[in-house]
């Protein structure tokens, strides 16, 4: 799951200063994106950043991912991740995923055309956020309006917090922050869903 996750999810959210709306009407502004620079985005991930988060989706059983910053220099990182089901039974050790901080920050995106940004608070499992909430909207290959909901933590650089994926108005996946740490879990460690 992280490849898909964390190219799109991770790299969205190290904004810490306000972002910018989106621009409507304007050519050149064909995006929108959290306002980081790329030294900000390289010091939110210090090697040793362990990132806790549940997907939900649909029909499906919960599913926690463990995702770990192993390396990092200048141009890239490389990160481990963790699946793990409701129990926190390991299901597959996913292996590492090497990339470069700018392919990154590029995934980090929205159409500005079908984003709409406003405040929001969250509560999660990781708990209360002040958030930057980013609502984009798409076309599901049903053709069902579908919108995908963003929610930035203000203070802590990293992925979002939350995110909300709805499919004709019915929540259809859900992915919330569990824990985030800068020390790296003991070797062995599992992910750990807590109890409802």
């Amino acid at each position: 799951m992280i490849g898909r996750w964390i190219l799109v999810l991770v790299v969205s959210a190290c904004a810490h200063r306000t972002p910018s709306a989106p621009v409507q009407n304007t050519p050149a502004a064909e995006t929108v994106s959290p306002p980081v620079t790329l030294d900000e985005f390289r010091a939110a991930f210090p090697v040793g950043t362990s990132i806790l988060m549940r997907f939900v989706q649909l029909g499906t059983s919960p599913m926690e991912e463990r995702w770990t910053w192993i390396a990092a220099d200048a141009d890239g990182c490389t990160v481990t991740t963790l699946s793990c089901d409701e129990e926190g039974n390991v299901v597959s050790e996913d292996g590492e995923i090497e990339t470069t901080w700018v392919e990154l920050m590029t995934h980090a995106t929205f159409p500005a055309d079908r984003t709409v940004f406003t405040d929001a608070t969250v509560d999660v499992a990781a708990g209360h956020f002040d958030t930057w909430h980013y609502t984009v909207s798409e076309g599901a290959p049903d053709t069902s309006p579908e919108l995908a909901h963003y929610h930035f933590d203000r203070t802590l650089p990293g992925p979002p917090v939350l995110v909300i994926i709805e499919e004709g108005g019915v929540e259809v996946m859900r992915m919330e922050l569990v824990h985030r740490d800068v020390t790296p879990p003991a070797a062995g460690s599992r992910c750990s869903v807590p109890p409802s």
